[in-house]
């Protein structure tokens, strides 16, 4: 018990490097990673049935030794490429992340293991073939753990849409709750006990564990709330996502009286103490654009944080450090992954510098980020002319912008058919009331951050 709590105290201080930092020549293939490069690879043995991973290494990457690079895995939705989801998030964007490597999986058949249908009428609809994402995702760390030096204890996973169902089964799994560090979430869809069994349970191998989630409540396609005509045994809306991650991060109910206080934005809001030790702090954020919810929490038979509040006290001291829970409802926001000025809101609402931020602060206890890497693997460099093709575009300063709305149509085209799935169908919902990612992201030049074109 002691050697864990030094461990504990040690953690903010201390990197956890995987093996390619030490024993880089034990890599499996012949590729040593420099800063700002982006590759293609192959997981798998089978070079017809071998999953893609794509990675982007950032521009800091290798500058100090004695601080590995973070590791972000970031799932992309349904109909979307793994480009886009780099194109719609700026998570590889240079100016935003300068030291984080990024990897982005590519689902198999457009469908991860995790998606659900919210349509009305569920008669004859096909069954998808899944994979096994929870094996390819546990392959991936270890294989990257032998090819590019990063800190173990850092390793983080964000989705959005159905890539954010696959992240919420992450961090349900007993053995990859205990190597990913914290998670993050954009507009997901979780599924409910019925609706397959790989929903049935959740039993992260550790409590708490940090989870952030972001959804707007105009979403038509992984709507906010149920449909009047959905059973939550199919699909869990977001309040219950929520319910269900307090108790696993075992938070207890609001206990005693509400106090006023500020967040470290200078946000007022309400803050009140939990049965379980901890506390839980409600209100506006963003002019009244956003409803956020922050949570923390002891976890199940954990020790809980000693705070003690004074009426309007700021939190900066203990916000967001000791968050286990943290939550933004965005009022008018439809599907998509939010960097945008919202409706009444005083300045601009950015998910990517929000998930960032919400990473940088937690690391994994170092008892489970010490661990040895495998020196196998079953990465190959795949021959990928498309990939090769961006790349060659990115280097040489072009319009990457249109390669990927290319690659978008192509690989929607390709899913045409009777394989494919049309996402506003399963939505069950007409042009008149779906949703409209563009026009929810509709924003003015100078609202909008500045960032550069992947």
């Amino acid at each position: 018990m002691l050697a864990l709590l030094i461990l504990s105290l040690l953690a903010s201080a201390y990197a956890a490097p995987s093996h390619a930092c030490t024993k880089a020549e034990d890599s499996p293939i012949d590729w040593r990673p420099k800063a700002n490069e982006t590759r293609v690879f192959r997981v798998g043995h089978d070079r017809n049935s071998g999953r893609e991973i794509h990675v982007t290494i950032p521009p800091d990457f290798g500058k100090n030794s004695s601080e590995p690079a973070p590791l972000i895995l970031a799932f992309h939705d349904k109909e979307m490429l793994p480009l886009e989801l780099a194109s719609a998030s700026h998570l590889s964007d240079p100016n935003i992340n300068r030291n984080a490597v990024v990897v982005y999986p590519l689902a198999r058949n457009d469908t991860w293991q995790s998606d659900i249908v919210v349509r009305r009428w569920r008669k004859n609809i096909e069954q998808p073939e899944y994979a096994d994402d929870i094996a390819f995702v546990s392959s991936i760390i270890d294989d990257l753990g032998s090819i590019i030096c990063h800190d173990t204890s850092r390793v983080y996973a964000t989705g959005m849409g159905t890539g954010g169902g696959l992240v919420n089964l992450l961090a349900c799994d007993p053995a990859l709750s205990t190597q990913i560090t914290a998670f993050g979430i954009v507009a997901g869809g979780f599924g409910g006990r019925r609706h397959a069994p790989i929903w049935e349970t959740c039993a992260p191998g550790r409590s708490p564990v940090p989870m952030l989630e972001v959804h707007g409540d105009e979403d038509r396609i992984l709507p906010y709330f149920l449909n009047e005509w959905e059973s939550a045994k199919r699909r869990r809306a977001v309040p219950a996502f929520l319910d269900e991650w307090s108790d696993l991060n075992g938070c207890g109910e609001p206990v005693g009286e509400t106090m006023d206080a500020r967040d470290a934005t200078g946000t007022d809001v309400k803050v009140t103490k939990l049965s379980s030790g901890g506390w839980v702090s409600e209100g506006e954020a963003y002019n009244g654009g956003a409803w956020r919810l922050a949570k923390s929490c002891p976890g199940i038979n954990g020790t809980a944080p000693k705070i003690e509040f004074k009426p309007g006290e700021r939190l900066s001291a203990h916000d967001p450090e000791h968050f286990t829970l943290l939550h933004y409802r965005l009022k008018g926001f439809g599907h998509g992954w939010p960097l945008l000025r919202l409706k009444g809101a005083d300045r601009v609402f950015d998910t990517t510098a929000l998930l960032l931020d919400w990473f940088k602060i937690h690391k994994l206890p170092i008892h489970l980020a010490l661990r040895v890497t495998p020196q196998t693997s079953t990465m190959r460099v795949p021959v990928d002319q498309a990939a090769a093709a961006v790349e060659a575009i990115r280097e040489a300063g072009g319009d990457v912008q249109n390669v990927l709305k290319d690659a978008g149509d192509a690989a929607r085209g390709a899913n045409e058919g009777d394989d494919g799935a049309d996402v506003a169908d399963d939505a069950d919902v007409d042009a008149d009331d779906g949703a409209d990612v563009a026009d929810d992201a509709d924003v003015d030049a100078d609202d909008e951050p500045e960032h550069d074109e992947l």
